[in-house]
Order: C-alpha cells, then structure tokens, then sequence
C-alpha cells in the first residue's frame, strides 16, 4: 500500500502554486500568521529560487501525511523519501538540504516576524 502511494504521489505533479503554498502552509502550521509566513515563503523563494518547488513538494507530502495521522518524524521522512526518489538522490543528501533550507525558512520567518 504504501509503494502505491508513493508512486502516486511521484507520478501526480504539484502546480508551481502550490508548491509555493506548501512552504507557506509548512510555516503556518507551526504557528505563523498567513502575513508572516507569505513574507517569509517570498523572501525564501529569493533567497533559493527554483529550489523552493521541491522543498514545497516536500512540505506539501509532509503535512498531507501527517493528516493522515503519521507522526512528525515519520511523515517528514515519507515526504523526503518520496522526493528522493522524484529526483533519484540519496536520503542523507536530500536531508542535508531540507536542513539547510529550513534554517533559511526559519530565517525568513523570524525577519518577517520582526
């Protein structure tokens, strides 16, 4: 079952839009303000540019998973293993990117926060 759904959610592209939303969505479910968490997904997008669509990509799988009822640790590493294989990199490498970006995010959020 869950080879399906992963190759569903592979197979399924993620609009550019929603991609974006994914990364503002990821930020407001741990508490930012719509404004706040906009800002941030801007000025992250400036900061990384076209590798915001596969963090979105990744945030989006991470919180559709977690919805599902699969806990945070666990959601988080379906949704890299998932783009993981989208991208055929490694998990540690696809790791210590979303390592790095989330600091940029959390970065973000705290500048936009003010």
């Amino acid at each position: 079952m869950r080879l399906i759904l992963a190759a569903l959610l592979v197979a399924v592209p993620v609009p550019a839009f929603a991609q974006k939303n994914g990364v503002t969505l990821l930020c407001i479910t741990a508490g930012g303000t719509k404004q706040i968490c906009d800002c941030a997904t801007k000025a992250l997008e400036k900061d990384i540019g076209g590798e915001i669509s596969a963090y979105g990509r990744i945030s989006i799988t991470y919180l559709n998973r977690q919805n599902a009822g699969v806990k945070m640790e666990s959601a988080w590493n379906e949704a890299l293993g998932i783009e993981a294989a989208r991208q055929g990199k490694g998990m540690n490498a696809l790791l210590a990117w979303t390592n790095r970006i989330g600091e940029a995010h959390e970065k973000a959020i705290r500048a936009c926060a003010g």
